[in-house]
């Protein structure tokens, strides 16, 4: 069997090509959504947490966790592991607040 010839729009750079594929994506998903009303159900429901002390086990996690990285990645895990000890109370804070709130961040 012969593979089939992959062609690619006509572009001057792959920079260029990967821009209009990321924007084309970008605007497909927004109007896509624009399409659905917005849903905002109240809730009634409430989880009865106070606080959740994890601390051990989140830091046990990012240090098992692969020092793998992206150009994405805020910070590099790696850097993460060496400032561990004083990250480790904001991301618990921020987990707990989360979890109280039942507001989850969208990034």
């Amino acid at each position: 069997q012969q593979k089939k010839e992959v062609k690619l729009p006509i572009h001057s750079s792959v920079k260029y090509l990967a821009d209009r594929f990321a924007h084309f994506f970008e605007d497909k998903v927004s109007n896509t959504r624009t399409g659905f009303p917005e849903m905002i159900y109240p809730c009634d429901f409430h989880i009865p947490l106070t606080k959740c002390s994890f601390t051990v086990e989140l830091q046990r996690i990012v240090m098992k966790s692969p020092s793998k990285g992206c150009s994405l990645d805020p910070l590099p895990t790696r850097m993460v592991k060496q400032v561990m000890g004083s990250l480790i109370p904001l991301m618990t804070t921020l987990i707990n607040s989360s979890l109280t709130s039942v507001d989850v961040p969208k990034t």
